[in-house]
């Protein structure tokens, strides 16, 4: 948060994306050769993040889903593979999704809130 304050506090609140914000604050704050540097730490630290969120998702599929529904009497090795394979899933279909994410018109953040606002409301009014 307190790097999308001080790019406020820079650039004001008339910017078009805000999503560009936090590239042009480091653009702009850090010396020139640290730029790859740190072009590369936040790339890992997407890396990891997709890959902790997509073992997860795995595995609550397995255990939560597959396993009671349609895995019963099955090996861990059988209920392992499905995970997998849901997880392989997971990510070609996140991975085609997020280049579109780029076109919401109020940026990401507003766009991931709409989408948990819709949900909640859908879910708790049904």
């Amino acid at each position: 948060m307190i790097p999308g304050i001080v790019a406020f506090h820079i650039y004001g609140a008339g910017v078009k994306n805000p999503d560009l914000l936090y590239s042009r604050l480091v653009n702009d704050v850090l010396p020139k050769p640290l730029i790859g540097f740190f072009a590369a730490a936040m790339f890992g630290s997407v890396l990891s993040v997709f890959n902790g969120v997509l073992n997860s998702a795995s595995t609550l599929f397995a255990l939560n889903v597959y396993s009671p529904v349609l895995g019963k009497g099955k090996s861990d090795k059988e209920i392992i593979s499905k995970g997998k394979l849901f997880g392989l899933v997971l990510a070609i279909i996140s991975m085609t999704i997020a280049p579109f994410i780029m076109y919401a018109p109020q940026g990401l953040f507003q766009y991931l809130q709409t989408v948990n606002y819709r949900f909640y409301y859908t879910a708790h009014n049904l």
